[in-house]
């Protein structure tokens, strides 16, 4: 079968190497000069499938989503906040992580994929009504068979040792086997990978259109066209326009990220000021991620483009004091 992916970060190279495993002929459409370069490019890297959580379990409100443009969206995020359907979605959710995480773990093992990686992630808990309102997550873990241990302020700085002494921490949850990975080397590999399977792929090539039927054709941004038996649409935020060409609605809204990458701070003679794998603090939703001598942070925001390879430094200010005050130690540069 002849199948067109659309998009080459993460989700698009790892579904453009299993359908080439299958023996289909693959075709990737990626409109910038290498796989990985957007939302990919600029992800944590944190695998935690326990700690997922959809968008629905935030406030439309808090996420900055909840403005009169936007009162079409907001009923269906309203909807999707109701306690019965929370539940319903992360169930779900976590279900679909948890199998992700042990496809990637048998595929690295399999195929001897190596790639930056450290063990562990710890979730702070500053104070105790946060302590309190995670109770109901530890439990949902519990029934899921996720390993995690409830530790107390002094175990956590253990774990972690470049934890800020100065800063509130009332608990945190140890999750042993979950990581942090470095997703744009993973994607790099994994590509190569799939080109020796059979794929191709085709960057600086954007997909304009999509016009349904059998085949499907796609229409590319040169005026060009191409078909192909089967389309997998891998575009993150922008499918939403994509499907729309073909006469599908998608209720997709963007999302604001800001992500700063530095090396880590070695000082000599002393260990490195720099977290072991992943940190999560659930008070500010800043996440610092150790990738190789790299430290990665990362802080959601509100409404818009997640994800854009193009860090100004007042977007990193943003991020940057959240950080600091988490990791003293560690500088970060814009």
């Amino acid at each position: 079968m002849r199948v067109a992916v659309i998009g080459a970060g993460l989700v698009g190279v790892t579904t453009a190497y299993e359908l080439s495993a299958a023996g289909h002929q693959v075709e990737v459409f990626e409109r910038r000069s290498s796989v990985a370069a957007e939302a990919s490019f600029a992800q944590a890297g944190v695998i935690a499938p326990a700690w997922v959580e959809p968008l629905g379990g935030c406030s439309p409100w808090r996420l900055g989503l909840a403005t009169p443009t936007r009162w079409a969206w907001l009923g269906r995020a309203i909807a999707a906040h109701r306690e019965r359907l929370l539940v319903s979605h992360r169930l779900a959710l976590q279900r679909l992580a948890l199998a992700s995480r042990q496809r990637m773990l048998d595929l690295t093992r399999s195929i001897d994929l190596d790639f930056e990686q450290a063990d562990g992630v710890l979730v702070l808990l500053r104070h105790e009504r946060q302590l309190r309102a995670h109770r109901a997550t530890l439990r949902r873990m519990a029934e899921l068979g996720v390993a995690f241990d409830l530790v107390d302020a002094e175990r956590a700085r253990q774990i972690e040792p470049a934890l800020n002494p100065a800063q509130p921490l009332r608990a945190a949850i140890h999750l042993p086997q979950d990581a942090v990975g470095n997703g744009r080397q993973f994607a790099h590999r994994l590509k190569a990978l799939a080109v020796l399977k059979g794929a191709h792929f085709r960057f600086d090539t954007a997909v304009n259109t999509l016009r349904p039927g059998a085949p499907v054709t796609l229409v590319l941004a040169d005026g060009s066209t191409v078909v192909a038996d089967s389309v997998v649409v891998c575009a993150g935020v922008d499918a939403a326009s994509l499907l729309a060409s073909a006469g599908l609605t998608l209720p997709l809204r963007a999302l604001w990220g800001v992500s700063v990458t530095a090396p880590v701070n070695h000082v000599d003679g002393q260990l490195p000021q720099a977290p072991r794998a992943g940190v999560i603090d659930a008070t500010s939703g800043t996440v610092i991620s150790r990738l190789g001598q790299r430290v990665r942070s990362q802080r959601r925001s509100h409404a818009g483009r997640h994800g854009h390879h193009a860090t100004t430094p007042a977007h990193a200010a943003r991020a940057l004091p959240h950080a600091r005050r988490l990791v003293p130690g560690q500088r970060h540069h814009a």
